[in-house]
């Protein structure tokens, strides 16, 4: 397995003389002045959180960050005062130097002069430019990005396509020129998704994202029933748009695997659809979407893959799988966030989700997200070729399968999830002894981004179901992920920085 975290981008700390506030930036990111108000936001949140953690006892409760922006900061400066005081003696130097100069004009002291007229030079420039002085960026740290299960990077080649494409402007539903050349970047990302992901062009219909596909598939075949089987790893998106009264299969083993006669056990005459992911979000474990294809067609019933983890780490083909209904991410594995598709069966019939106009050939309304759409499509077309797509996910899993020997190696980590069927960019472990959220802010005071749970679940700090489905503590899990961008430097940080935050956390706990 092979993991690229975020190595290329370094941290840059924007510092101004503006009462004092410092503004980190990631690199390629412009951040706004922080106000009195968004500070106080900031530690009103960082309170609340650390309350929340310290409710439980076995809390090793290091010094939290006062707001999540200075988690960054590796380095502390305070443009107010550090880069006027720097400034301030600068001048003074060069003031007495300056008056040096003036001996030397006198014949008092040659040397002292010429050191004075240099100084006057470097005093006068110094009155020019101080607020350049005052309004500098210094990188301070270097970060390693480990969370691209949650978002991944942007790609080049879908940064260069959204470029052009902000220089079109048209709507694509239109016949006069502009129009016309808006849709004809739809329609070559659509051919680029669909050769991507084995499937003629019409079978996709681009969304804002994995999430509103699934609500459409859910929402769209109310007519052939209320009624949906899920398992309780689904990712929330499911679960949560399916309700309460689904019939879900509880039968799911210690390695997140679900098995399609248990599922299948749970379809009635009045099911609709069954949700089966092809990845799980959280351990990476795969699941066997063939064998619960056949099983539904035998029952007469839809099939819905959410394949978001899988597309762009391993190859995926629709109409192989043989499944209704696909969704699919492109934020997921460097494309543009809020932008996905739906792709449907040729022949299968939705309701929309969203009513207006006809855009999508009616099954999704509202003006098309061309930017996007064009970088979505720039990033199928670079990865369908099967030489690019099995060198990244031969790079990931050798990244991912150094983790997971130098991390188990260590006291009171254990890996979750099949050791063999799973994606190659996903590695989860238990931590017993320690709180994940403290785990997760340390790592990122040492300039590594990690995660713990879910990235619905942690919002709220609640447990995972999926790790309390599989019969873990949903509260003790820590989540690594890799992607295009990771290099073995990434990694190395890594597997050096962890066993070291563990043994720190550890002997905070009291004895």
């Amino acid at each position: 397995m092979h993991w690229t975290p975020w190595a290329s981008g370094g941290i840059i700390l924007s510092a101004r003389a503006l009462g004092g506030s410092v503004m980190p930036n990631i690199r390629g990111m412009e951040n706004p002045h922080t106000s009195a108000s968004k500070i106080a936001t900031e530690r009103s949140l960082s309170a609340r959180a650390t309350a929340r953690l310290a409710e439980r006892d076995d809390l090793p409760t290091p010094p939290l960050p006062e707001a999540i922006s200075r988690q960054r900061v590796l380095v502390s400066l305070n443009g107010s005062v550090s880069l006027r005081v720097l400034w301030l003696s600068v001048s003074a130097i060069g003031f007495v130097f300056w008056l040096l100069g003036l001996c030397w004009c006198y014949g008092l002291c040659c040397c002292c002069g010429l050191y004075g007229v240099a100084a006057c030079i470097a005093q006068l420039l110094m009155l020019a430019l101080p607020s350049y002085l005052l309004d500098t960026r210094i990188f301070v740290a270097m970060r390693h990005y480990f969370d691209h299960a949650s978002t991944s990077p942007l790609r080049p080649v879908a940064k260069e396509a959204m470029l052009a494409a902000l220089e079109v402007c048209g709507d694509p539903g239109r016949i006069y020129a502009e129009a016309l050349e808006a849709r004809g970047l739809v329609e070559q990302a659509r051919e680029q998704v669909a050769q991507f992901l084995g499937t003629q062009a019409r079978s996709v219909v681009f969304t804002s994202g994995a999430t509103e596909a699934i609500a459409t598939v859910v929402r769209g075949s109310a007519r052939r029933g209320r009624h949906h089987v899920a398992s309780p790893i689904e990712h929330s998106a499911v679960l949560k748009n399916i309700g309460a009264d689904d019939v879900r299969s509880t039968l799911v083993d210690a390695y997140g695997y679900v098995d399609p006669d248990d599922l299948m056990s749970a379809v009635t005459e009045e099911t609709a659809v069954v949700h089966l992911q092809m990845v799980n979000h959280e351990v990476g474990t795969l699941q066997d979407v063939k064998a619960a294809t056949s099983l539904c067609r035998e029952r007469g019933v839809w099939l819905h893959v959410d394949a978001a983890q899988a597309v762009g780490h391993m190859g995926v083909s629709f109409d192989e799988l043989g499944a209704d209904f696909m969704s699919v991410s492109a934020h997921k594995f460097g494309g543009p966030a809020g932008v996905g598709a739906l792709l449907v069966r040729r022949g299968v019939r939705l309701d929309p989700l969203l009513a207006g106009g006809d855009q999508e050939r009616a099954r999704r309304a509202g003006l098309e997200n061309v930017v996007a759409i064009a970088g979505f499509g720039a990033v199928c077309e670079s990865l369908q070729y099967p030489e690019t797509m099995n060198k990244e996910a031969t790079e990931q899993y050798a990244m991912t399968n150094r983790i997971c020997e130098e991390l188990t190696s260590v006291e009171g980590v254990e890996g979750i999830g099949s050791p063999t069927q799973r994606a190659p960019h996903i590695a989860c472990f238990h931590i017993a002894d320690v709180e994940p959220q403290a785990l997760v802010l340390e790592l990122d005071r040492r300039g590594l981004a990690v995660h713990s749970g879910s990235a619905c679940s942690s919002e709220s700090l609640e447990p995972s179901p999926v790790l309390a489905a599989m019969g873990y503590d949903g509260q003790r899990s820590l989540r690594i992920s890799v992607g295009w961008p990771t290099t073995q430097a990434d990694v190395d940080a890594l597997v050096s920085a962890v066993p070291e935050v563990l043994n720190e956390l550890r002997s905070l706990r009291p004895r």
